[in-house]
């Protein structure tokens, strides 16, 4: 069944005719990465529809188009289940993805035909292994074109998506645009959540995924700081003495990401998707007011150094 949906939906891509439209899917729903291609668009005055895909609608998305200066854009947010979707990535000339779009994830790769220009913009570069080094060797999201951010990182998008070389253009991430991002209710919000002070964000990748390709990668801990009780009181003390608050969120695949915003103490925040949602903020955009990062290895650690603040690995 679902090799028969694959094979139909590439004959009908290959025979509608494409529209000036742009169709957009992130992970999370609302992310850096479409955010800030949205942004993009209202400032070249994209006069095309855009359809942004998204999951679940979330709460507070008509805040978010006014936060981010998109009320310009002709915008169309749909159900990734719903047929209206399913419409507009037949029409869009223009596909630009994290983790797939009616590809890897929901009904399998296809294969985007002529004339139309799907972009696996990606969420990061690889530190841990993805794809075609993963073990059992995951496929790729079909894609013309991948995004890398140096020469470097080049060579390993193309050995680890199999595509050439030649379609894994340079051109640095456009959420590292958020890095730089700032706004007075995000300065408030960011406020109330950790007072005046400096405050740290901490950022763990996923030992064990709970979306996507299934990976366990290390053992995966009760604890999203993947630490013990007695562990979280010591640094609790730490943080208290050094005057410095944390700022924990757990990884998009993670099995806590539904971990709910709490202070696990006075010096100890956890956040959610939900919570940054809320308060019209994403994670690059809470990053670029902290004071250093902390993680276990994210790929963010790559976009961070753009900020030359503290790193602990």
């Amino acid at each position: 069944m679902k090799k028969a949906a694959i094979w139909l939906l590439n004959a009908v891509d290959h025979l509608v005719p494409k529209q000036d439209k742009i169709l957009l899917r992130g992970l999370p729903d609302v992310e850096d990465q479409c955010l800030s291609m949205l942004q993009a668009l209202a400032r070249r005055q994209y006069r095309g529809t855009v359809a942004w895909v998204m999951r679940s609608t979330p709460a507070g998305l008509e805040a978010v188009r006014r936060q981010y200066g998109l009320d310009s854009l002709h915008l169309r947010v749909c159900r990734s289940g719903g047929l209206s979707a399913v419409g507009h990535f037949l029409t869009a000339r223009f596909v630009l993805f994290t983790h797939g779009a009616y590809s890897q994830g929901d009904w399998g790769n296809y294969t985007p035909p002529r004339g139309k220009t799907v972009v696996n913009m990606w969420h990061g570069m690889p530190i841990k292994a993805i794809w075609k080094f993963l073990p059992g060797a995951a496929e790729s999201p079909r894609a013309n074109v991948l995004l890398a951010t140096s020469p470097r990182f080049q060579q390993v998008m193309a050995e680890a998506s199999g595509m050439p070389e030649e379609q894994v253009w340079v051109t640095g991430l456009p959420r590292n645009d958020m890095l730089q991002w700032r706004a007075a209710e995000a300065e408030n919000s960011i406020r109330e959540l950790v007072g005046d002070g400096p405050w740290y964000l901490y950022l763990p990748t996923y030992r064990k995924s709970k979306a996507g390709f299934p990976v366990q990668d290390g053992c995966e801990h009760e604890s999203v700081l993947a630490m013990s009780g007695d562990e979280i009181a010591t640094l609790d003390r730490w943080l208290r003495d050094a005057g410095i608050k944390l700022v924990v969120k757990a990884h998009p695949l993670s099995v806590h990401a539904r971990a709910r915003h709490a202070n696990l103490t006075d010096n100890i925040a956890v956040i959610s998707e939900g919570w940054l949602t809320d308060h019209q903020l994403t994670l690059y955009g809470l990053a670029g007011y902290s004071a250093g990062l902390i993680t276990d290895l994210s790929s963010v650690v790559v976009d961070y150094l753009l900020l030359d603040r503290p790193v602990f690995i």
